[in-house]
Parts: structure tokens; C-alpha cells; sequence
């Protein structure tokens, strides 16, 4: 009797046991399942207020860097028209990151073809100490030109997401930064461009003169 009633209470608590234990862990589950949404919310509004004071150190630079008074005509101006341009500088921001996917990549396979041409004439006993510094300014300019074009990226992205009514001096200020940064890109890539048919070109033709020569020379000595 004692047996069958222990063997009873051993299926009632198994059972028992099986009934609670589910709802233990659906309890546990859905603690975590907020807790985690808790952090993660906490997450973003940490990044959110990190982008919002990022965001006004540069537009406070920006003003102390501006040089001029906005007077306040030109501000009710700014500010009657200022959203109507943060509307078209979407397409302006796509022209920027294509620009920057493209360049990046001929610029990257320029310098990674130019860098295995010169250990192949290293390879041949040409000396290539001038190639390979005419390299080192090529890749300085490389570096110039995407400095600026990520300032000049970073000023467009500024302008769209600025309140411009409420900052109308700000606004002015960041339009005349991403004009200056559009200039710097313009000269930059003009840079990489002049040092490209102006000396690496005329120091490859000349190598590869040498080249010719070398191996004329060394055919001659072979025959």
C-alpha cells in the first residue's frame, strides 16, 4: 500500500513538475526577452544622444569658423527656404557615395597594379628607387582626396538632418563648409590626376626604356 501510494505521489509530482516547469521557463523567457529590449532601447538612445552632440561640436566649429555675421534678414531668408534645399540634398548624397565606392576602387587597384609592376622591375635589376617615390606622394595625394571627400560628405549629410529653422546661422555655415570641402575634392583628384601624367607616366615610359635596353644588352652578351 505504502508502495503504491509513494508510486501515486511520485507520478503526481512528475506530473505536477511537468506542468509548472514550462511555465518557468516561458516566465524566464519573457524576463530576458525584455531585458534585452530594455538594453537594446537604452542602446540606441545612447547612440542617438552620442550623434546629436556630435552633431552640434560640428556646427558649433563650423559658426566659430564662419568669419561672418549672418545678419537677420539673411536669416528669416535661410529660414524660409532652408527646407526646401534639405530636400534635394538626398540626390547629392547618393552622387557623393558613388563617387566615393568608385574612386576608392580604381584608386586601390591603380596602387595595387603600380606596387606588383615595380616588384617585377625590381625583380629584372631595374632600379626603381624614384618609381617607388613618386608612389609613396601618389598614395599621400590618394589619402589627401578621400580626407576631403569625407568632409565633404559628412557637411552635405549635416545639412539634411539639421534643424535649419531653429539654426539658421548653423545652416549658412555647413553651406559654406561643403562648398569649400567640394573645392578641396575638385583639387585633390586634380592633384592625383597631374602626378599621374605629369610624372609616373613619363617614369614608367623611361623605365620601361631601360628595361628594353637591359635586355637588348644582356641578349648581346648571351649571343
Amino acid at each position: 500500500m505504502n508502495v503504491r501510494v509513494k508510486s501515486i505521489l511520485g507520478v503526481s509530482l512528475l506530473a505536477l513538475l511537468l506542468t509548472i516547469t514550462p511555465t518557468v521557463v516561458i516566465a524566464q523567457g519573457n524576463g530576458r526577452s525584455a531585458r534585452n529590449q530594455i538594453a537594446q532601447t537604452t542602446v540606441e538612445d545612447e547612440t542617438v544622444d552620442k550623434e546629436s552632440k556630435e552633431l552640434k561640436a560640428r556646427l558649433d566649429k563650423r559658426k566659430a569658423e564662419l568669419g561672418t555675421r549672418v545678419d537677420g534678414a539673411r536669416q528669416t531668408r535661410i529660414k524660409n527656404r532652408c527646407q526646401a534645399s534639405q530636400g534635394k540634398l538626398g540626390s547629392i548624397s547618393g552622387r557623393i557615395n558613388g563617387l566615393e565606392t568608385s574612386r576608392s576602387n580604381v584608386y586601390a587597384n591603380l596602387v595595387s597594379r603600380l606596387e606588383k609592376l615595380s616588384l617585377r622591375l625590381a625583380g629584372k635589376g631595374v632600379d626603381v628607387s624614384v618609381f617607388n617615390q613618386q608612389m609613396t606622394q601618389l598614395k599621400e595625394a590618394i589619402g589627401v582626396f578621400n580626407t576631403d571627400l569625407a568632409e565633404y560628405k559628412q557637411t552635405v549629410a549635416d545639412l539634411a538632418k539639421m534643424d535649419c529653422v531653429a539654426d539658421p546661422t548653423a545652416f549658412h555655415a555647413s553651406l559654406e563648409a561643403a562648398r569649400t570641402a567640394r573645392t578641396d575634392t575638385n583639387e585633390s583628384a586634380k592633384e592625383i590626376r597631374t602626378l599621374l601624367s605629369e610624372t609616373i607616366k613619363p617614369t614608367l615610359v623611361d623605365l620601361k626604356t631601360r628595361l628594353g635596353s637591359s635586355s637588348a644588352a644582356e641578349s648581346e652578351d648571351n649571343n
